[in-house]
């Protein structure tokens, strides 16, 4: 992965006020600057909720990206598919929107110009009787004008999602699941002994692993020091078409106060965009890891991190505890804990694929 130099509080030169301007455009800030203040800050924050991403005000390779893409508005620029070089953009985000609204099915609004965003949008134009070439331009354009939107009672795109997983819904034997840990090589001592954070993870995958392949799924396991772009591993996970992706993650804070289990799944709640299917799996995992004594419920949450937002399939990101907080770290240290945990996930992720009744 090519390295990124994070633009945060106190920086200064050209890439300040490059990023300054992008806030500019989406409202956010009134003029431009090369030194990275507080109001900046402030800026980026706010970004950053906004787009469903983690929320620190500093500018990393991710933060970036979504800047670069924010400052597209639909009809700024023509849009075509380009295999290879997919267009990003929040204008490719509200095309997808504009479609699967009119019954178009572009799939998850992730503002990628892929297959699914081309297709849709040559049913659209066969629709209204206009050269089927799959290019966003002027006539599409005009065309989204004069129209309202033609669906009505529920989210297309949700409820196709919902129909897609109904299919799926088999049991869990034979389904293909990417179990994905990120390695951080960072040691913390607990109770004189020291602890591997990366060493923790990939030992709760393993054990993960082990029990998914007992119940007859497949199963493919990735580590963020072989593929350390979120970027990456999705389009890893896409070629491999798996059913199900789940990484596991272990946070820290400079507190040690934090402490407890989150789930996080692909959505973005003020663009009003989610992966319905992901969240049903995201509350299955964490209500079956809460069970568990000694873990304090975080909640699930929509976000709208690369790993997320990529795949095709639906996908969770699970932050099984706080590696800075003392009881959080004894729990991790504990061999039989974390089988416990692996258990609860391969349990939901069980239930996730169980037929509906009848």
């Amino acid at each position: 992965m090519k390295s990124f130099t994070l633009i945060r509080l106190g920086t200064e030169g050209s890439e300040v006020a490059e990023i300054c301007e992008w806030l500019t455009r989406v409202g956010l800030l009134e003029s431009t600057q090369t030194y990275f203040d507080e109001k900046i800050e402030f800026a980026i924050r706010r970004f950053q909720q906004d787009k469903g991403l983690s929320v620190d005000g500093i500018v990393g390779p991710e933060t970036f990206r979504r800047l670069e893409e924010a400052r597209w508005l639909l009809g700024d620029r023509v849009l075509s598919y380009t295999p290879g070089h997919l267009i990003h953009g929040d204008d490719v985000a509200s095309l997808q929107r504009k479609l699967n609204d009119l019954g178009f099915d572009s799939g998850r609004v992730d503002g990628i110009f892929g297959i699914r965003t081309f297709t849709a949008l040559q049913e659209f134009q066969r629709g209204i009787g206009i050269s089927p070439d799959g290019i966003c331009g002027l006539e599409v354009f005009k065309a989204f004008a004069r129209l309202t939107r033609a669906v009505t009672g529920g989210n297309p795109e949700e409820l196709r999602d919902s129909l897609k997983h109904e299919f799926k819904k088999t049991g869990i034997a034979n389904k293909v699941i990417l179990i994905d840990s990120e390695f951080i090589e960072r040691s913390f001592k607990i109770n004189g002994a020291e602890v591997n954070e990366a060493e923790i993870l990939l030992d709760v995958a393993r054990r993960l692993e082990g029990k998914l392949l007992a119940l007859g799924t497949t199963t493919l396991l990735t580590k963020s020091n072989d593929y350390q772009d979120e970027i990456e591993r999705a389009h890893y996970a896409n070629q491999s078409k798996v059913d199900l992706v789940i990484s596991l993650h272990l946070d820290s804070l400079e507190s040690n106060f934090a402490k407890g289990c989150a789930t996080f799944y692909f959505g973005n709640e003020p663009r009003g965009t989610r992966s319905v299917v992901g969240g049903q799996l995201a509350e299955l995992v964490q209500n079956k890891l809460c069970q568990l004594p000694s873990i304090v419920d975080c909640g699930f949450h929509p976000k709208t991190w690369d790993l997320l937002r990529l795949t095709r399939m639906p996908a969770v990101k699970i932050a099984l505890g706080y590696i800075t907080n003392s009881e959080d770290a004894i729990n991790f240290a504990n061999q039989n804990f974390r089988d416990q945990v692996a258990a609860s996930i391969s349990e939901a992720t069980k239930e996730f694929f169980q037929p509906t009744a009848q």
